[in-house]
């Protein structure tokens, strides 16, 4: 259950800057990628 614990820990870190994208304690990644939008490479390059 330490996993668990952690996992807690680290959405609410991400909830404090950007509480848009935790809903019921689940990281909406739609709306991270849309706050982010400017930033994401989506090329394929590696």
């Amino acid at each position: 259950m330490v996993k668990v614990r952690h996992f807690r820990k680290n959405i609410a870190k991400l909830k404090e800057p950007f509480p848009k994208i935790v809903t019921k304690d689940k990281i909406g990644f739609d709306k991270l990628k849309q706050i982010f939008s400017d930033e994401i490479d989506d090329s394929k390059e590696r």
